[in-house]
Order: structure tokens, then sequence, then C-alpha cells
């Protein structure tokens, strides 16, 4: 009887240690599932708060000053995550009617051989070019641009590419 009383103490002492471990367990998962939800809710609330300082160029009406803050912006990000896969972000953009520098009276361009051409795509690298001629930068930032597209990365859902194309604009209805 006494070898029976010791066999049934040892029999729930380790009911009560398995019972004590698996709860362990399930506490534990609890609580790395918990660090991951709010990992996951930062995550994603970070990309939300990036997402929206793109998305907000989404316009119909931009003028070319926007459209150089956008591409100083994206540069900078750039910059910033050089090494982080998946948040480099391109800005392209295609204007209607061509920026020849610095035009000469015969219809020549003075002092430099490139031009921006109508309806040819071009990225944000492509504007320091008419950054350093000062009535090309003049003639681009009065230009009206509207965004034709806004892409993101499958991978990590941040903004890669936005998209913009000069309008013409009949102001002789007003605006």
């Amino acid at each position: 009887m006494e070898n029976a009383t010791k066999a049934l103490m040892i029999g729930a002492g380790m009911l009560i240690a398995v019972l004590t471990m698996g709860l362990l367990v399930m506490v534990m998962n609890a609580v790395s599932q918990n660090f991951k939800t709010e990992f996951d809710i930062e995550t994603s609330e970070q990309i939300r708060v990036f997402n929206k300082d793109y998305e907000s160029y989404n316009k119909k009406l931009l003028r070319g000053t926007d459209i150089i803050s956008l591409c100083n912006k994206a540069i900078s990000n750039n910059d910033h995550f050089i090494d982080v896969p998946g948040r480099e972000i391109t800005i392209e953009f295609q204007m209607k009617e061509a920026i020849i520098y610095k035009p000469n009276g015969d219809g020549t361009a003075i002092g430099t051989g490139r031009s921006f051409k109508t309806n040819e795509v071009y990225t944000m690298n492509d504007l320091n070019a008419i950054k350093n001629d000062s009535e090309a930068f003049t003639d681009f930032k009065r230009r009206i641009f509207n965004c034709t597209g806004i892409e993101y990365n499958n991978n990590t859902g941040y903004v890669s590419k936005l998209s913009f194309r000069e309008q013409k604009i009949d102001y002789s209805q007003g605006l």
C-alpha cells in the first residue's frame, strides 16, 4: 500500500510537472506571438507613413518645383537605404515640349549639346543636367505635370516608382 501511494504521488508530481511545462510553452508562444504582432503593426505603420509621403504626389496638377522636390527626396532616400533591397525609388517624368538650353535666335542651343526631348522618359537623375542651367531650370519649374502611375514593391510594400507626364493647360478659359 505504501508503494502504491508513493507511485500515485510520483505520478501526480509528473502530471503536475508536464502540465506546468505545457502551460509555460503556451505562455511563451503567446508572448512570442504578441511581440511578432507588435513588430508587424509597427512595420506596417512605418510603411504607411513612408508611402503617404510619396502618395501625396499622386495628383493631377503638380508644378515642376514639386517634381524637383520629389526627385530630391527620392535621391536622398536611395542614398540612405543604399544597402536595403526593396527600398529604392524611381521617379520618371515625360515632357510634352522640349527644354533646349540657352536657345539662340536661330533655334540652336548655345554652349551645350544637351536638350530634353519631347515625349522621352527621363528619371530623377536627369534633373541634375538642367539644374546647372538657370534658364532651363526656371522653365522646368514652371511646367505642369500630373501623376500617371504609382508602383509598389511586391516584397516590401514600399512605393518603388512614380511616373509623371507634363500637361499642357489651356489658360484661355481660366483655371
